[in-house]
């Protein structure tokens, strides 16, 4: 199992470093503009893009719960 995120991270981070590619060009800019260095901006969009994802399953469940809770007002009131 470590093997296979070994791989993930190596991999991640070699599309990151290759400036032949549209990704390694965006994190090249990064790394200029901000002066922090590209595996920093990567480490940091992906605690970003986890934090996105808690928030849009906690939108998602409230949303489905106040669904739930309109139907049995609505058979409620049908009665």
């Amino acid at each position: 199992m470590t093997k296979i995120f070994q791989n993930y991270r190596n991999d991640i981070w070699n599309v990151i470093r290759d400036e032949s590619r549209l990704v390694g060009k965006v994190f090249a800019k990064i790394e200029q503009k901000t002066g922090k260095s590209r595996y920093q901006a990567a480490v940091m969009l992906a605690i970003l893009w986890c934090g996105v994802l808690v928030l849009a399953r906690i939108v998602v469940q409230l949303h489905m719960h106040w669904l739930s809770s309109n139907e049995d007002i609505n058979r409620d009131a049908i009665k």
